[in-house]
């Protein structure tokens, strides 16, 4: 059975909710964490609108759109509530109108540009198409291998993308918050963890 096309799967589904968390928490000037919070919300919010509209063009279930529509209310109410909580910042007009930006800006912004290429590539997964063009390609044919054909060296880059989400996420989650970083993962297991990645 192969398992690295879900496995690379898996990573790809780690590196947005890692690029979301490091883009608030690498913010460190105030109120500035909870406008790009607001922003967050601001593109949830766009997207309920969205998948409402389509349902509604497509005559869908009238009890899933009432939910949606109970949601993306929530969601403007916790906006409210983050804006009326920093009112006096003056950064906040003019940010708090605005979404996220797209994938590729936020890992511009943590510093972590590399992060992007992974994703990229990470995603034609996903899509299918990069499984199909390298994964599968050795099975078809009347010449094609039959049985095992991922060597242990395919495994790199889903096996780093979760260690380096949690480890980096982690820490820096720990650092903001008063933990103790090496007590989640000290440095002698980070050097073990990064030798046996690149082995």
């Amino acid at each position: 059975m192969r398992l690295l096309p879900p496995a690379l799967i898996i990573a790809r589904s780690l590196l947005e909710p890692f690029g979301n968390l490091m883009w608030i928490l690498n913010e460190t000037e105030e109120n500035q964490r909870e406008i790009r919070l607001v922003r967050m919300i601001n593109s949830e919010i766009e997207e309920t609108e969205k998948y409402i509209k389509y349902l509604e063009e497509l005559k869908s279930n009238p009890d899933e759109v009432a939910q949606l529509k109970e949601d993306k209310q929530s969601l403007e109410n916790y906006k409210k509530e983050i804006v009326k909580n920093i009112s006096n910042c003056p950064q906040l007009e003019k940010d708090s109108n605005k979404n996220k930006p797209d994938f590729k800006q936020i890992t511009t912004e943590i510093n972590k540009p590399e992060i992007y290429l992974c994703y990229n590539r990470l995603s034609q997964s996903i899509h299918g198409s990069h499984a199909a063009t390298w994964i599968d390609q050795e099975s078809l044919g009347n010449s094609g291998t039959f049985g095992e054909i991922i060597e242990a060296y395919h495994w790199h880059t889903p096996l780093y993308v979760c260690y380096y989400t949690l480890s980096i996420a982690g820490r820096k989650f720990l650092q903001e918050f008063a933990g103790n970083p090496d007590r989640f993962i000290d440095g002698e297991i980070q050097n073990r963890l990064e030798k046996a990645l690149k082995s």
